[in-house]
């Protein structure tokens, strides 16, 4: 009992909390306090990064924030901030529209589609007249190894979609999908993928092929 009492103690001191049980950090008002019990003892991770980092969060309001501390927790699609000290993980009080993370874009507000829904953040790869975006699904699943028990991870599926005249769609990207996307003769696609060495399987190359190559077309 003593023990937790000055764990509170040392909360309270910490952060600023005011008459409506709002969490403050640096003027940032966080909604409450997460608590992550339901992610103990599955193996891997899902966040988009394990490590807290820096970044810019964009409100729905439009203001703008530099945030020292944040992590992109893909399992429960949030965007989420702590303290230098890293003593507790808080959920942005404000709706966030848009963050960045490493020079990553994150983005909402698109039609839904499918289990996404205008609240669903996609990770903007590129732009132009179609842009494409990108969801690492993460959902818990379960497998097992030789005279092992039956282990919990987070299972992660990259998937892509196309943003085009106010309307989303899913994409499994090839030279096919992607003629038929731009209408763009397939032969003259695969033309551009070969001369540029294009790996249809990484996200620099993807931005690049788009921005710089098809979206011109």
């Amino acid at each position: 009992m003593k023990k937790n009492t000055i764990i509170l103690l040392a909360l309270i001191l910490f952060f600023k909390i005011n008459s409506y049980g709002q969490v403050f950090i640096n003027n940032i008002a966080g909604d409450k306090i997460r608590n992550t019990d339901n992610y103990e003892g599955i193996l891997e991770s899902p966040y988009f990064l394990d490590q807290w980092v820096n970044g810019e969060v964009i409100f729905e309001s439009g203001n703008k924030a530099k945030i020292d501390y944040l992590k992109y927790d893909m399992m429960a699609d949030q965007l989420i901030f702590t303290n230098e000290k890293k003593e507790a993980e808080l959920n942005f009080k404000e709706p966030v529209k848009a963050f960045s993370l490493r020079g990553l874009f994150f983005q909402n507000n698109f039609p839904s589609y499918g289990n996404y829904t205008s609240k669903t953040y996609y990770q903007i790869i590129a732009n132009g007249k179609l842009t494409l975006l990108k969801k690492i699904d993460v959902s818990i699943g379960e497998r097992t190894r030789a005279n092992m028990p039956t282990e919990k991870y987070f299972k992660r599926i990259p998937l892509y979609f196309i943003f085009k005249n106010n309307s989303i769609h899913d994409i499994k990207i090839s030279a096919k999908t992607l003629s038929e996307e731009f209408g763009i003769d397939i032969r003259k696609v695969q033309s551009i993928i070969n001369e540029g060495k294009f790996n249809l399987k990484n996200d620099t190359d993807l931005k690049k092929l788009f921005e710089e190559y098809l979206n011109k077309e």
